[in-house]
């Protein structure tokens, strides 16, 4: 399995996982995903951040370059979750109303086509972590494997550029460890009609 984390599957119980941020960055994604939402996680490794989010959301499609990560991933994967091979400096996104993408952009090549289909396609929220301050310094402990990181990026404010505009705004961005967190939205959930008559309410 080749790949930036070399196909390492996501055990809970690992000790001193480098794998333990990343999950805990989709806990705090999972706080902004409704039931009744399709979520795409973009660059979703072995599938470990995608089947937490599946007890949240109604689907989840998980995108990844790494062939063998994805064969991981598809085992004894959730009913709601999909996977697919899929390299984001090129691929045509699908429709969803939520995407996730955690520590991922700056490792592509070919960023504005990515970031394009994310507002072309996505309906409600983006959701994305990246490291700051340089991914030199950053990166130095990770697991070796053929990616580079391509782009830096030294404040959330370099960020917010590349997501925010006329039609996507920024709900609320932190720090988190050496990492950006940013949510940018571009409309307001909409509770379908099936939750309201079940009592539901925003």
């Amino acid at each position: 399995m080749a790949g930036h984390f070399g196909g390492n599957v996501f055990k809970w119980d690992y000790p001193a996982n480098t794998n333990n941020p990343h999950i805990s960055r989709y806990m705090m994604a999972a706080g902004f995903v409704f039931p009744w939402e399709t979520v795409l996680d973009a660059a979703c490794c072995t599938g470990y951040g995608s089947k937490f989010l599946s007890m949240k959301a109604k689907k989840v499609i998980g995108l990844d370059v790494d062939e063998g990560c994805i064969i991981a991933a598809n085992h004894d994967k959730p009913a709601n979750c999909e996977f697919r091979v899929a390299d984001l400096n090129s691929a045509i996104l699908p429709e969803v109303d939520v995407a996730i993408s955690i520590e991922t952009i700056e490792h592509l090549e070919e960023l504005p086509h990515f970031i394009q289909e994310l507002k072309k396609k996505v309906r409600r929220a983006i959701i994305i972590s990246t490291p700051l301050g340089g991914t030199s310094d950053a990166y130095v402990n990770e697991p070796p494997g053929p990616a580079t990181e391509v782009n830096d990026f030294g404040s959330h404010g370099d960020v917010q550029k590349l997501f925010q505009d006329d039609d996507w705004h920024n709900l609320t961005h932190f720090a988190y460890g050496y990492s950006h967190f940013g949510v940018y939205f571009k409309g307001q959930p909409q509770l379908p009609l099936e939750w309201k008559k079940k009592g539901y309410r925003i």
